[in-house]
């Protein structure tokens, strides 16, 4: 089952800000969030992981 992640968590486990966050979506350098409703999005969590995982290897 695919697990979603809130923003608060994202930003947590990633170690960025939330305008880090959506230049880097813009930019098409993270993960793009999905809408639940108008006020809520929300990450799936193995792309978070999987991205996370990308940085560790290119550092």
């Amino acid at each position: 089952m695919t697990q979603l992640i809130r923003k608060s968590v994202v930003l947590q486990r990633c170690g960025i800000s939330q305008s880090s966050l959506y230049r880097q979506i813009k930019e098409g350098k993270f993960p793009r969030p999905i809408l639940i409703s108008e006020r809520c999005v929300a990450w799936v969590e193995h792309e978070v992981d999987a991205w996370m995982e990308e940085k560790r290897r290119n550092r």
